[in-house]
């Protein structure tokens, strides 16, 4: 009899106008002991659907979203990152007899192209050699993030760590050619790793916006790595990125390419190593404000961005004696008093430790909805058949629901934002663990209709 159990939840709305109405809302017996949901209405301001509110679980990706809080609250929606270029020595008969320095400001979205043209202003002040060293400094961040997801992937994008310098997001890529085929790789990683591919085509067409989606690297003895899995012909000519390079050799490696191509090349090598404080300025480039950095972190689900982030808080707005000791208290001093919140692991999700609950998610998304930075919060999440992780999903609530995503192997949530037909809007929070194992794709249809199921039926709720 138990497997036939349903539970039934009455579910009161009360509106504008004072009327409420009731609906039957039925949680599936697969997920009664796997899910926490809660229903904010920011309209009325009341808890309008509860369910386990308050049972602490893992929420994998929605950590972002309270990232993107403690972001906003201490540094603020036009906070920069800022990498500097700088010499000391002495300028003669263009030669710079002296240091250049790059002085790295935790920037995760810092590029190979701004390093270039950064390096493009050397010429402006008639350099055309360097009789000394590049000396490169990444010694903002003194200590890094940990993270303790189930199935760590060392090789891929996800698994890149913040660094006080970084280019390129630290990404090398394999390059795949699919002809008459036969799916071939190249990479300029090739001198330190030996790659087997064991790729398969797909009998089908559909696109392949994302190689990763399909793609496997499973490192082996004696620096080889093989890659597996089944992708599309539409794979063709896209690149594969990989963490493939620690940060100092990707640093030395790409830097030294970028000085050749402008025939500077130091005499001296290039190097990590303290800056001196009296250095003269040559160039200095910004990323973008921090409200837009939560776009792509909260869209694409950026776990680095959101590391960097927790790790500048340290960096930024502490002594900075210690990065991410400081980094990890600041963060929890941030958080609404009401929450009893005690571990920050790394800020992204990727943790099988950082827990919370379905009512303070809401707390959070409730006091962001409040604030000067609502449509910056609101603007970054994903939203269906427009953007992002939820591009696929729900596509009944286009251009109404924005929520950002979380998923690990059996973990699945999504928090954020529904506005309703009937004009109202509503803080939610869903989120289910346990759902792994062979029962996986019929547990997570299961939590993926009951969603569905509670939108319909605020949206159906009449005034």
């Amino acid at each position: 009899m138990l497997r036939h159990a349903k539970i039934y939840v009455v579910l009161s709305l009360v509106l504008h106008s004072g009327l409420s109405f009731a609906l039957d809302i039925t949680i599936p017996p697969s997920l009664q002991d796997k899910v926490t949901v809660s229903v904010y209405n920011d309209s009325t301001r009341q808890t309008v659907y509860s369910y386990q509110p308050n049972k602490p679980m893992l929420i994998a990706s929605n950590m972002k979203l309270v990232t993107s809080y403690v972001a906003l609250k201490n540094l603020g929606a036009n906070f920069q990152w800022k990498t500097t270029l700088g010499y000391s020595g002495e300028i003669r008969d263009h030669v710079l007899n002296g240091n250049l320095y790059l002085i790295g400001g935790g920037d995760p979205t810092l590029t190979s192209a701004n390093i270039s043209k950064m390096l493009e202003s050397i010429s402006s002040l008639g350099i055309y050699k360097i009789n000394g060293k590049l000396i490169y400094n990444g010694s903002i961040f003194n200590q890094n993030v940990t993270s303790s997801e189930l199935y760590p992937e060392p090789f891929a994008a996800y698994s890149v760590d913040p660094a006080g310098l970084m280019i390129d997001g630290n990404l090398s890529n394999i390059k795949i050619k699919i002809n008459n085929g036969k799916i071939k790789l190249s990479s300029n990683i090739s001198n330190k790793y030996k790659l087997i591919n064991q790729l398969k085509l797909a009998p089908q067409k559909y696109s392949c916006a994302d190689p990763s989606s399909f793609i496997t690297i499973q490192p082996q003895k004696n620096a080889t790595l093989s890659l597996v899995g089944t992708i599309p012909s539409s794979c063709n000519n896209k690149n594969l990125p990989i963490y493939a390079l620690n940060n100092h050799d990707y640093n030395i490696t790409t830097l030294h390419s970028l000085l050749q191509k402008k025939n500077l090349l130091p005499t001296k090598g290039i190097v990590e190593e303290s800056t001196p404080l009296n250095y003269k300025l040559i160039s200095q480039t910004n990323s973008e404000p921090l409200g837009k950095i939560l776009v792509e972190m909260n869209q694409q689900s950026n776990n680095l961005y959101a590391k960097t982030l927790l790790l500048s808080l340290g960096a930024y707005k502490s002594t900075n004696q210690q990065t991410y000791t400081e980094a990890r208290q600041l963060y929890l001093q941030s958080l609404p008093q009401s929450q009893a919140f005690n571990i920050i692991e790394n800020g992204a999700g990727l943790s099988r430790n950082e827990q919370m609950t379905a009512s303070q998610i809401i707390n959070i998304l409730n006091e962001l909805y409040l604030s000067p930075e609502s449509q910056i919060i609101i603007s970054s999440l994903p939203s269906p058949m427009q953007s992002g992780t939820l591009q696929n999903e729900f596509t009944n609530f286009k251009n109404r629901l924005y929520a950002k995503t979380g998923s690990l192997s059996d973990t699945k949530a999504y928090s954020g934002y529904f506005f309703s037909k009937n004009g109202n809007t509503y803080s939610i929070s869903f989120i289910a663990n346990n759902i792994g194992g062979k029962n996986h794709d019929q547990l997570l249809q299961d939590f993926k209709t009951l969603v569905a199921n509670i939108l319909t039926s605020l949206d159906n709720a009449k005034k």
